[in-house]
């Protein structure tokens, strides 16, 4: 995997972006902008419940598998992680808009409010976004950019700051 460059996480995650890159769909921007901010896995974003978003940090306790539903963290990794403001923002923006907010509801819902927005979905707004600031399917695949890149760009950004034991 290659992650992608500052200047485009810049682009993607700007004042204006929202509009202009992810089509408007906060809840997309935001579960990216978690992602990129965090390093934590997809499952882990879809498995996200409102009560354990916090002003200050999210509560990794449950991932989202296909074929099980709602599980443990990988490796039984569940953790407080520390939020940006930003990203503190938009999550309480994503939760304050969702007609789903007892405590148990999914952050990143599909249609039905019991299951997570879909992988493929996440995927597909992730690719439109990286086509908006000008990186082509071809360049992305050539790339390996995905939604998992997110974590690799966390963790490299976090490799001369944090000791290894704890970024594992």
């Amino acid at each position: 995997k290659q992650i992608l460059s500052l200047e485009e996480v810049r682009l993607l995650f700007s004042d204006n972006a929202l509009a202009d890159k992810w089509g408007g769909s906060l809840p997309h921007f935001a579960l990216n902008l978690l992602a990129a901010s965090t390093g934590i896995r997809m499952g882990e974003v879809q498995g996200l419940q409102v009560q354990h978003v916090h002003p200050e940090y999210v509560a990794v306790v449950h991932a989202w598998e296909r074929k099980y539903g709602l599980k443990e963290p990988k490796w039984g990794s569940a953790r407080e992680v520390p939020i940006p403001a930003k990203t503190s923002r938009f999550l309480a923006q994503v939760v304050e808009e969702s007609p789903y907010r007892e405590p148990e509801s999914l952050v990143f819902h599909g249609k039905d409010g019991q299951t997570p927005v879909g992988h493929k979905e996440i995927r597909n707004a992730l690719y439109a976004a990286l086509s908006a600031i000008g990186i082509s399917g071809e360049e992305r695949e050539r790339r390996n950019v995905t939604f998992h890149s997110w974590r690799h760009l966390f963790n490299s950004l976090c490799r001369s700051r944090i000791p290894d034991y704890k970024l594992q």
